[in-house]
């Protein structure tokens, strides 16, 4: 209520002639109905036990994590994108595949590491150039994150190459000052489209930078989507992945190796006073392999940074399925993902800063298709992994990847 006394206060009501007061309170009702609208709106799609919404608002002030040393918060852009932005804030093991074959089902744009779903037809002959332009930065921000996760790699089992040509020892010679900027030009791009879903890895890494961007390049605040899981389940789960992570040393507070905050573990390397600024990937990051076995201090340092992740990004997050049941079943049975089709449209249409161009259709996107990264000869391949319900198959096809 606080715009509406604010609105009171300044027409002074008590001073208006009869006819201008009724105009007045006319318009000050509006106000309250297009408000309590947007409320049962959001209450339609909390009203289950299965997921919450919090009622806090989508970062108006964004949440900054006391050592997130990012280099990009000032405006670069006068150009915003009005598609909403559907942003997974939790990482890998979480849900994330369910909430993005949900948005693909809901018609929204999406990415997923690899897999994207963009339109009814095989390429981007259908899409919008600002969609497809969103596409095509992602997977220039996931191939600079799968090169330093193949140089770590590489250099973890001796294989990389030494005194050669070889474009491999070429893209991993790469400097991480370079690299961090990249990523974080190819995020602008990315958030500046109009694509609408971003999912798994790299961007819950990017957390800080993806909400901080998100504030200067699009119309409306992103709908953050988090899933809660135990963070002890969570590391056990996600140690079974071969993962990059930041080393010890340069992680927050030294609590262990972590996936999370890469450009912040970036920049607390290259400020620490036992390197240089010409540093490496494997200076900074270090790759764990999924047969490395259980290791219980390495458990508890991913499961501690999981926990402060949650603390950090829960709070501000609109949409909360639950995927995860405690095992006794007292939370009741998962979310559908269904159901997590119906709340995204929900959610979108609930969102009065979207153009309405975004609101129109919500036919399902099953065409969906995956980019490999072979790092080799540094070229991307295109392909389809649900040909049958691709369109027509003897249309024509303008390929993502050119």
């Amino acid at each position: 209520m606080c715009d509406e006394r604010r609105i009171l206060y300044q027409l002074k009501l008590e001073r208006l002639p009869t006819r201008r007061l009724a105009h007045a309170a006319v318009f000050v009702a509006l106000l309250i109905f297009g408000a309590f609208r947007r409320h049962l709106l959001l209450r339609d799609i909390s009203g289950g036990s299965k997921w919450q919404t919090t009622a806090k608002s989508r970062i108006d002030s964004t949440h900054r994590n006391e050592e997130s040393n990012n280099q990009y918060s000032q405006p670069i852009s006068e150009d915003k994108s009005s598609a909403p932005l559907v942003y997974h804030v939790s990482p890998g093991s979480t849900g994330s595949r369910t909430l993005y074959h949900a948005s693909c089902a809901a018609g929204l744009p999406s990415v997923h590491h690899k897999s994207f779903c963009l339109s009814w037809n095989r390429g981007v002959g259908d899409a919008s150039d600002g969609v497809a332009d969103g596409a095509r930065a992602h997977f220039e921000v996931l191939r600079l994150y799968q090169l330093a996760y193949g140089c770590c790699s590489l250099r973890a089992k001796g294989k990389l190459e030494r005194g050669g040509n070889s474009t491999t020892e070429s893209l991993c010679n790469m400097q991480v000052d370079q690299w961090s900027k990249s990523i974080l030009d190819h995020l602008d791009n990315v958030i500046s489209s109009g694509l609408v879903g971003l999912y798994d890895t790299p961007y819950p890494n990017l957390a800080e930078q993806v909400i901080d961007r998100s504030r200067y390049l699009r119309m409306s605040p992103p709908l953050i989507a988090f899933t809660r899981r135990d963070p002890d389940e969570w590391a056990r789960s996600r140690i079974k992945h071969s993962l990059l992570l930041c080393r010890q040393e340069h992680s927050l507070h030294e609590l262990g190796a972590s996936e999370f905050d890469i450009i912040g573990c970036v920049n607390r390397a290259l400020i620490s006073e036992n390197t240089g600024n010409a540093l490496r990937f494997w200076d900074v990051f270090e790759y764990r392999s999924h047969t490395a076995g259980s290791n219980k201090t390495f458990e508890k340092g991913m499961a501690v940074h999981m926990k402060r992740h949650q603390e950090s990004f829960g709070p501000i997050s609109l949409y909360k399925p639950d995927f995860f049941v405690s095992p006794n079943g007292a939370r009741g049975s998962p979310i559908k993902e269904s159901q997590v089709t119906k709340d995204l449209k929900r959610l979108v249409l609930a969102d009065e800063k979207i153009d309405s161009e975004h609101k129109v259709s919500f036919e399902p996107l099953t065409c969906r298709g995956r980019v490999n990264w072979e790092m080799r000869n540094d070229t991307m391949v295109e392909f389809y992994h649900l040909p049958k319900t691709c369109g027509d198959s003897n249309a024509s096809v303008a390929p993502l990847i050119t």
